[in-house]
Protein backbone atom coordinates (compact mmCIF):
# COMPACT_ATOMS: atom_id res chain seq x y z
CA UNK A 1 0.00 0.00 0.00
CA UNK A 2 1.72 3.31 -1.19
CA UNK A 3 0.90 6.58 -2.40
CA UNK A 4 2.54 7.62 -5.96
CA UNK A 5 3.25 11.08 -6.84
CA UNK A 6 3.63 12.42 -9.78
CA UNK A 7 4.71 16.18 -10.99
CA UNK A 8 5.12 17.25 -14.70
CA UNK A 9 6.48 20.64 -15.46
CA UNK A 10 5.00 22.73 -18.53
CA UNK A 11 6.07 25.55 -20.30
CA UNK A 12 8.83 23.80 -21.63
CA UNK A 13 8.49 25.60 -24.89
CA UNK A 14 8.70 29.35 -23.92
CA UNK A 15 11.39 28.50 -21.76
CA UNK A 16 12.95 26.79 -24.74
CA UNK A 17 12.65 29.84 -27.88
CA UNK A 18 14.09 32.27 -25.48
CA UNK A 19 17.40 29.80 -24.02
CA UNK A 20 19.96 27.76 -25.66
CA UNK A 21 19.30 23.97 -24.99
CA UNK A 22 22.42 23.86 -23.08
CA UNK A 23 20.78 26.76 -20.48
CA UNK A 24 17.74 24.77 -20.62
CA UNK A 25 19.31 21.31 -19.64
CA UNK A 26 20.74 22.92 -16.73
CA UNK A 27 17.27 24.53 -15.60
CA UNK A 28 15.96 21.41 -15.88
CA UNK A 29 18.35 19.90 -13.82
CA UNK A 30 17.83 22.43 -10.86
CA UNK A 31 14.17 22.76 -10.86
CA UNK A 32 13.68 18.74 -10.67
CA UNK A 33 16.93 18.52 -8.21
CA UNK A 34 14.66 21.02 -5.88
CA UNK A 35 11.79 18.93 -6.64
CA UNK A 36 13.55 16.05 -5.54
CA UNK A 37 14.52 17.76 -2.20
CA UNK A 38 10.72 18.33 -1.48
CA UNK A 39 10.10 14.56 -1.66
CA UNK A 40 13.04 13.23 0.25
CA UNK A 41 12.36 16.38 3.16
CA UNK A 42 8.84 14.40 3.80
CA UNK A 43 10.14 11.06 3.60
CA UNK A 44 9.29 9.96 0.46
CA UNK A 45 11.44 7.93 -2.61
CA UNK A 46 12.37 9.38 -5.91
CA UNK A 47 11.55 6.74 -8.13
CA UNK A 48 12.58 8.39 -11.35
CA UNK A 49 12.56 11.21 -13.69
CA UNK A 50 11.12 11.09 -17.02
CA UNK A 51 12.35 14.12 -19.05
CA UNK A 52 10.29 16.84 -16.76
CA UNK A 53 8.39 14.15 -15.39
CA UNK A 54 9.08 13.22 -11.17
CA UNK A 55 7.29 9.89 -9.89
CA UNK A 56 8.36 9.70 -5.81
CA UNK A 57 6.66 6.84 -4.13
CA UNK A 58 5.71 6.98 0.30
CA UNK A 59 5.64 3.65 1.43
CA UNK A 60 8.00 1.78 -0.02
CA UNK A 61 10.55 0.80 -0.11
CA UNK A 62 10.16 2.40 3.74
CA UNK A 63 6.76 2.43 4.75
CA UNK A 64 5.09 4.99 7.65
CA UNK A 65 1.79 6.07 9.14
CA UNK A 66 1.10 8.88 8.00
CA UNK A 67 2.45 8.10 3.73
CA UNK A 68 -0.85 10.00 1.74
CA UNK A 69 -0.22 12.93 3.97
CA UNK A 70 3.25 13.20 3.39
CA UNK A 71 2.83 12.75 -0.41
CA UNK A 72 0.42 15.74 -0.09
CA UNK A 73 2.43 18.02 1.84
CA UNK A 74 5.45 17.37 -0.58
CA UNK A 75 3.32 18.39 -3.40
CA UNK A 76 2.62 21.26 -1.46
CA UNK A 77 5.93 22.00 -0.93
CA UNK A 78 7.01 21.12 -4.63
CA UNK A 79 4.18 24.21 -5.72
CA UNK A 80 5.77 26.65 -3.26
CA UNK A 81 9.57 25.71 -4.42
CA UNK A 82 8.24 26.75 -7.86
CA UNK A 83 7.94 30.45 -6.53
CA UNK A 84 11.51 30.19 -5.87
CA UNK A 85 12.88 29.03 -8.88
CA UNK A 86 10.80 30.28 -11.42
CA UNK A 87 11.66 34.18 -9.77
CA UNK A 88 15.15 34.31 -11.28
CA UNK A 89 14.10 32.99 -14.66
CA UNK A 90 11.06 35.68 -15.25
CA UNK A 91 13.90 38.58 -13.82
CA UNK A 92 16.57 37.02 -16.14
CA UNK A 93 14.52 35.80 -19.27
CA UNK A 94 10.99 36.38 -18.93
CA UNK A 95 9.72 33.20 -18.66
CA UNK A 96 8.95 30.58 -16.24
CA UNK A 97 7.38 26.78 -15.75
CA UNK A 98 4.08 25.73 -14.20
CA UNK A 99 4.09 22.65 -12.54
CA UNK A 100 1.25 20.20 -12.39
CA UNK A 101 0.90 17.22 -9.68
CA UNK A 102 -1.47 14.34 -9.40
CA UNK A 103 -1.82 11.60 -6.11
CA UNK A 104 -2.96 8.41 -5.90
CA UNK A 105 -3.19 5.88 -2.77
CA UNK A 106 -3.54 2.28 -3.38
CA UNK A 107 -1.95 -1.49 -3.87
CA UNK A 108 0.73 -1.98 -5.97
CA UNK A 109 3.63 -4.69 -7.20
CA UNK A 110 7.23 -3.23 -5.37
CA UNK A 111 10.22 -4.28 -5.90
CA UNK A 112 13.48 -4.47 -8.59
CA UNK A 113 12.90 -4.23 -12.00
CA UNK A 114 16.44 -4.66 -13.78
CA UNK A 115 18.67 -2.51 -11.77
CA UNK A 116 16.18 0.05 -10.04
CA UNK A 117 13.53 -0.55 -7.12
CA UNK A 118 9.80 0.39 -8.05
CA UNK A 119 6.36 -0.01 -8.30
CA UNK A 120 3.25 -0.74 -11.17
CA UNK A 121 0.12 -1.49 -11.05
CA UNK A 122 -3.49 0.51 -11.36
CA UNK A 123 -2.44 2.85 -9.09
CA UNK A 124 0.97 4.25 -10.53
CA UNK A 125 -1.63 4.78 -13.79
CA UNK A 126 -4.32 6.49 -12.07
CA UNK A 127 -1.49 9.22 -10.14
CA UNK A 128 -0.18 9.58 -13.68
CA UNK A 129 -4.00 10.74 -15.24
CA UNK A 130 -4.50 12.73 -12.31
CA UNK A 131 -1.49 14.43 -13.39
CA UNK A 132 -2.05 14.89 -16.59
CA UNK A 133 -5.60 16.17 -15.83
CA UNK A 134 -4.50 18.87 -12.92
CA UNK A 135 -4.67 22.80 -13.68
CA UNK A 136 -1.00 24.29 -13.37
CA UNK A 137 0.23 24.74 -9.84
CA UNK A 138 -2.23 22.31 -8.77
CA UNK A 139 -1.92 19.31 -6.56
CA UNK A 140 -5.18 16.94 -7.28
CA UNK A 141 -5.26 13.82 -5.54
CA UNK A 142 -7.41 10.81 -5.78
CA UNK A 143 -10.35 9.68 -3.60
CA UNK A 144 -8.34 7.35 -1.47
CA UNK A 145 -5.64 10.35 -1.02
CA UNK A 146 -8.21 12.64 0.40
CA UNK A 147 -9.62 10.07 2.67
CA UNK A 148 -6.84 9.29 4.17
CA UNK A 149 -5.58 13.05 4.70
CA UNK A 150 -8.98 15.21 4.61
CA UNK A 151 -8.56 15.54 8.61
CA UNK A 152 -5.33 17.19 8.21
CA UNK A 153 -5.34 18.73 4.29
CA UNK A 154 -7.80 21.19 3.41
CA UNK A 155 -9.23 20.52 0.04
CA UNK A 156 -11.75 21.84 -2.72
CA UNK A 157 -13.38 19.02 -4.05
CA UNK A 158 -13.55 19.14 -8.64
CA UNK A 159 -16.89 19.87 -9.81
CA UNK A 160 -16.97 16.70 -11.88
CA UNK A 161 -15.43 13.53 -11.68
CA UNK A 162 -12.21 13.35 -13.75
CA UNK A 163 -12.79 10.90 -17.12
CA UNK A 164 -9.42 9.29 -17.34
CA UNK A 165 -7.70 7.29 -19.84
CA UNK A 166 -7.89 3.19 -18.83
CA UNK A 167 -10.89 3.88 -16.89
CA UNK A 168 -14.35 2.84 -17.53
CA UNK A 169 -15.72 5.03 -14.37
CA UNK A 170 -14.98 8.74 -13.87
CA UNK A 171 -12.39 9.06 -10.71
CA UNK A 172 -13.36 11.45 -7.92
CA UNK A 173 -10.79 13.72 -7.18
CA UNK A 174 -9.59 16.55 -5.35
CA UNK A 175 -7.77 19.75 -5.19
CA UNK A 176 -5.60 20.20 -2.07
CA UNK A 177 -5.34 23.71 -1.31
CA UNK A 178 -3.16 23.48 1.84
CA UNK A 179 -2.00 21.97 5.29
CA UNK A 180 -4.24 22.96 8.68
CA UNK A 181 -0.73 23.08 10.36
CA UNK A 182 -1.71 20.05 12.70
CA UNK A 183 0.57 16.97 11.36
CA UNK A 184 -1.71 13.55 11.57
CA UNK A 185 -1.38 12.14 15.06
CA UNK A 186 -1.02 15.68 16.31
CA UNK A 187 -2.94 15.84 19.41
CA UNK A 188 -5.85 18.57 19.77
CA UNK A 189 -5.11 21.79 21.64
CA UNK A 190 -8.54 22.32 22.36
CA UNK A 191 -10.18 23.08 26.15
CA UNK A 192 -9.57 20.38 29.07
CA UNK A 193 -12.43 18.87 29.72
CA UNK A 194 -11.75 14.97 31.27
CA UNK A 195 -10.30 15.47 34.84
CA UNK A 196 -6.58 14.57 34.98
CA UNK A 197 -6.20 11.90 37.24
CA UNK A 198 -2.64 10.04 38.67
CA UNK A 199 -0.56 12.88 37.86
CA UNK A 200 -0.65 14.82 40.78
CA UNK A 201 2.96 14.47 41.67
CA UNK A 202 4.46 14.80 37.97
CA UNK A 203 2.12 18.66 38.03
CA UNK A 204 3.31 19.69 41.48
CA UNK A 205 6.84 19.20 39.93
CA UNK A 206 5.96 21.49 37.00
CA UNK A 207 4.53 24.24 38.81
CA UNK A 208 7.87 23.80 41.22
CA UNK A 209 9.85 24.35 38.51
CA UNK A 210 8.34 27.16 37.08
CA UNK A 211 7.98 28.83 40.49
CA UNK A 212 12.16 28.28 40.23
CA UNK A 213 12.78 29.81 37.08
CA UNK A 214 10.63 32.60 38.53
CA UNK A 215 12.90 33.15 41.55
CA UNK A 216 16.32 32.56 39.98
CA UNK A 217 15.81 34.32 37.13
CA UNK A 218 17.24 31.73 34.94
CA UNK A 219 16.43 28.61 32.50
CA UNK A 220 15.49 25.41 33.05
CA UNK A 221 14.63 22.21 31.48
CA UNK A 222 11.95 19.42 31.78
CA UNK A 223 11.88 16.42 29.63
CA UNK A 224 8.56 14.34 29.91
CA UNK A 225 9.08 11.23 28.45
CA UNK A 226 6.70 8.04 27.80
CA UNK A 227 5.25 5.70 25.05
CA UNK A 228 2.82 7.22 22.73
CA UNK A 229 -0.90 7.78 23.94
CA UNK A 230 -0.54 7.74 27.87
CA UNK A 231 -1.09 11.33 28.73
CA UNK A 232 2.53 13.53 27.20
CA UNK A 233 0.50 15.83 26.09
CA UNK A 234 -2.78 15.66 28.48
CA UNK A 235 -0.14 16.43 31.67
CA UNK A 236 1.25 19.74 29.77
CA UNK A 237 -2.55 21.03 28.48
CA UNK A 238 -3.74 20.91 32.90
CA UNK A 239 -0.33 22.72 33.55
CA UNK A 240 -1.17 25.44 30.94
CA UNK A 241 -5.21 25.37 31.91
CA UNK A 242 -3.81 25.95 35.61
CA UNK A 243 -1.58 28.58 34.65
CA UNK A 244 -3.93 30.76 32.56
CA UNK A 245 -6.33 30.54 35.90
CA UNK A 246 -3.91 31.70 38.08
CA UNK A 247 -2.82 35.44 38.82
CA UNK A 248 0.88 35.12 37.17
CA UNK A 249 0.20 33.85 33.54
CA UNK A 250 3.54 33.63 32.06
CA UNK A 251 3.99 33.82 28.10
CA UNK A 252 3.32 30.27 26.60
CA UNK A 253 4.67 29.12 23.17
CA UNK A 254 4.44 25.94 21.46
CA UNK A 255 6.22 24.57 18.94
CA UNK A 256 6.01 20.30 17.50
CA UNK A 257 8.04 18.33 15.71
CA UNK A 258 7.07 16.39 12.99
CA UNK A 259 7.43 13.03 11.63
CA UNK A 260 8.79 13.56 8.68
CA UNK A 261 12.59 12.95 8.95
CA UNK A 262 15.00 15.33 10.04
CA UNK A 263 15.80 17.19 7.11
CA UNK A 264 13.20 20.01 8.36
CA UNK A 265 15.39 21.56 10.32
CA UNK A 266 14.37 23.58 12.79
CA UNK A 267 10.77 23.45 12.22
CA UNK A 268 8.99 23.79 16.11
CA UNK A 269 11.37 26.97 16.60
CA UNK A 270 10.08 28.20 13.17
CA UNK A 271 6.64 27.86 14.17
CA UNK A 272 7.20 29.61 17.23
CA UNK A 273 8.75 32.33 15.07
CA UNK A 274 5.54 32.41 12.73
CA UNK A 275 3.10 32.73 15.49
CA UNK A 276 5.31 35.72 17.55
CA UNK A 277 5.24 37.40 14.07
CA UNK A 278 2.02 36.89 12.73
CA UNK A 279 3.31 35.60 9.50
CA UNK A 280 0.84 33.54 7.54
CA UNK A 281 1.38 31.39 4.46
CA UNK A 282 0.90 33.51 1.72
CA UNK A 283 1.95 36.71 3.04
CA UNK A 284 4.19 37.95 0.11
CA UNK A 285 8.00 38.19 0.81
CA UNK A 286 8.17 41.48 1.53
CA UNK A 287 5.07 41.88 3.67
CA UNK A 288 6.64 38.45 5.46
CA UNK A 289 9.98 40.30 6.29
CA UNK A 290 8.57 43.52 7.36
CA UNK A 291 6.55 41.42 10.40
CA UNK A 292 9.76 39.71 11.29
CA UNK A 293 12.38 42.54 11.67
CA UNK A 294 9.37 44.71 13.10
CA UNK A 295 8.91 41.92 15.55
CA UNK A 296 12.43 41.17 16.43
CA UNK A 297 13.48 44.78 16.67
CA UNK A 298 10.84 45.12 19.61
CA UNK A 299 11.79 41.91 21.00
CA UNK A 300 15.47 44.17 20.78
CA UNK A 301 14.39 47.51 22.04
CA UNK A 302 16.33 47.56 25.23
CA UNK A 303 18.92 45.05 25.33
CA UNK A 304 21.55 46.93 24.26
CA UNK A 305 20.86 46.39 21.02
CA UNK A 306 21.34 49.20 17.99
CA UNK A 307 19.46 48.88 15.08
CA UNK A 308 21.86 47.17 12.47
CA UNK A 309 22.23 44.55 14.78
CA UNK A 310 18.28 43.93 15.27
CA UNK A 311 18.47 43.96 11.35
CA UNK A 312 21.25 41.81 11.33
CA UNK A 313 19.92 38.88 13.57
CA UNK A 314 16.09 39.59 12.25
CA UNK A 315 18.03 37.97 8.93
CA UNK A 316 19.55 35.44 10.21
CA UNK A 317 16.35 34.43 11.68
CA UNK A 318 14.66 34.85 9.03
CA UNK A 319 16.86 32.34 6.91
CA UNK A 320 15.31 29.36 8.80
CA UNK A 321 11.98 30.87 7.32
CA UNK A 322 13.12 30.79 4.03
CA UNK A 323 12.61 35.08 4.38
CA UNK A 324 15.27 36.77 3.07
CA UNK A 325 15.83 40.50 3.64
CA UNK A 326 15.34 42.62 0.53
CA UNK A 327 19.59 43.96 0.96
CA UNK A 328 20.33 40.69 1.89
CA UNK A 329 24.43 41.27 1.94
CA UNK A 330 26.25 38.50 0.04
CA UNK A 331 28.80 38.12 2.68
CA UNK A 332 27.09 36.22 4.91
CA UNK A 333 27.37 33.50 2.32
CA UNK A 334 30.78 33.35 2.83
CA UNK A 335 30.30 32.15 6.56
CA UNK A 336 31.65 28.72 7.34
CA UNK A 337 29.15 26.25 8.88
CA UNK A 338 30.07 26.40 12.37
CA UNK A 339 29.84 30.60 12.27
CA UNK A 340 26.93 30.90 11.00
CA UNK A 341 25.44 28.17 13.34
CA UNK A 342 26.85 30.34 16.31
CA UNK A 343 25.71 33.43 14.86
CA UNK A 344 22.10 31.81 14.75
CA UNK A 345 21.95 30.32 18.05
CA UNK A 346 23.22 33.85 19.32
CA UNK A 347 20.02 36.07 17.62
CA UNK A 348 17.30 33.11 18.84
CA UNK A 349 18.77 33.80 22.34
CA UNK A 350 18.69 37.49 21.72
CA UNK A 351 14.82 37.11 20.84
CA UNK A 352 14.21 34.41 23.32
CA UNK A 353 15.35 37.33 26.68
CA UNK A 354 13.36 39.60 24.75
CA UNK A 355 10.08 37.55 24.99
CA UNK A 356 10.80 36.68 28.56
CA UNK A 357 11.86 40.43 29.82
CA UNK A 358 8.46 40.95 30.70
CA UNK A 359 7.75 37.64 32.68
CA UNK A 360 8.57 33.75 32.67
CA UNK A 361 8.36 32.02 29.40
CA UNK A 362 7.09 28.90 28.59
CA UNK A 363 8.40 26.57 25.70
CA UNK A 364 6.91 23.55 24.80
CA UNK A 365 8.23 20.86 22.49
CA UNK A 366 6.15 18.16 21.61
CA UNK A 367 7.43 15.28 19.84
CA UNK A 368 11.17 15.87 19.71
CA UNK A 369 12.34 12.73 19.50
CA UNK A 370 11.55 13.67 15.73
CA UNK A 371 13.41 16.81 16.15
CA UNK A 372 16.89 17.40 14.05
CA UNK A 373 20.25 17.13 15.37
CA UNK A 374 19.98 21.23 15.07
CA UNK A 375 17.36 21.77 17.08
CA UNK A 376 18.25 19.48 19.49
CA UNK A 377 21.52 21.34 19.85
CA UNK A 378 19.59 24.51 19.88
CA UNK A 379 17.43 23.58 23.25
CA UNK A 380 20.29 22.61 25.22
CA UNK A 381 22.42 25.67 24.03
CA UNK A 382 19.28 27.28 25.46
CA UNK A 383 18.90 26.08 28.85
CA UNK A 384 23.12 26.46 29.12
CA UNK A 385 23.30 30.09 27.92
CA UNK A 386 19.87 32.16 28.17
CA UNK A 387 19.88 35.00 30.80
CA UNK A 388 16.41 35.28 31.91
CA UNK A 389 13.65 32.57 33.56
CA UNK A 390 12.42 30.41 30.52
CA UNK A 391 10.79 26.90 31.38
CA UNK A 392 11.37 24.16 28.43
CA UNK A 393 9.08 21.28 28.48
CA UNK A 394 10.02 18.84 26.44
CA UNK A 395 7.70 15.99 25.52
CA UNK A 396 9.55 12.67 23.78
CA UNK A 397 9.35 8.81 23.54
CA UNK A 398 12.41 7.07 24.93
CA UNK A 399 14.13 6.55 21.74
CA UNK A 400 15.14 10.07 22.45
CA UNK A 401 17.32 8.69 25.12
CA UNK A 402 18.90 6.42 22.38
CA UNK A 403 19.78 9.69 20.56
CA UNK A 404 20.83 11.93 23.02
CA UNK A 405 22.12 9.46 25.97
CA UNK A 406 22.52 11.81 28.85
CA UNK A 407 20.57 13.86 27.36
CA UNK A 408 18.81 16.33 30.15
CA UNK A 409 21.74 15.97 32.65
CA UNK A 410 25.14 17.76 30.85
CA UNK A 411 24.51 21.04 33.25
CA UNK A 412 22.93 21.58 36.31
CA UNK A 413 20.14 23.71 35.05
CA UNK A 414 18.79 20.55 33.44
CA UNK A 415 15.93 18.37 35.54
CA UNK A 416 15.79 14.82 35.15
CA UNK A 417 13.28 12.86 32.90
CA UNK A 418 10.18 13.24 35.89
CA UNK A 419 10.71 10.00 37.05
CA UNK A 420 7.44 9.35 38.49
CA UNK A 421 5.55 10.13 35.24
CA UNK A 422 7.99 8.63 33.31
CA UNK A 423 7.65 5.41 35.18
CA UNK A 424 4.20 5.19 35.02
CA UNK A 425 3.73 5.83 31.41
CA UNK A 426 6.30 2.76 30.76
CA UNK A 427 4.10 0.71 32.86
CA UNK A 428 0.82 1.63 31.24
Amino acid sequence: MVTVLFADLSGYTAVAARLDPEAVKRQLERILGRLGEEVLAYGGYVDKFIGDNVMAIFGAPVAHGDDPERAVRAGLGMQAAMGEVNEPLAAQHGVTFELCVGINTGEVLAGHVGDSYTVIGDTVNVAARLQAAAHPGSVTVGEATYQATRETINYSALAEPLVVKGKTEPVPAWEAIGGDGQPAGATSAGPVRAPLVGRAAELAQLHDLLARVQRKRGPHLATVIGDPGVGKSRLVRQFEQELHSGEARPLVRHGRCLPYGSSIVYWPLGEVIRTECAIVDGDPPAAAWQKLSTRIGELLDGSGSDSRSAASKAAVVGRLLGIERPDEPVAAEREDAQQAREVFFAAVRSCVEGLARAGPLVFVWEDIHWADEGMLDLIEHLVQWVRAPVLQICLAREELLERRVGWGGRAARFHDHLPGAARRERDA
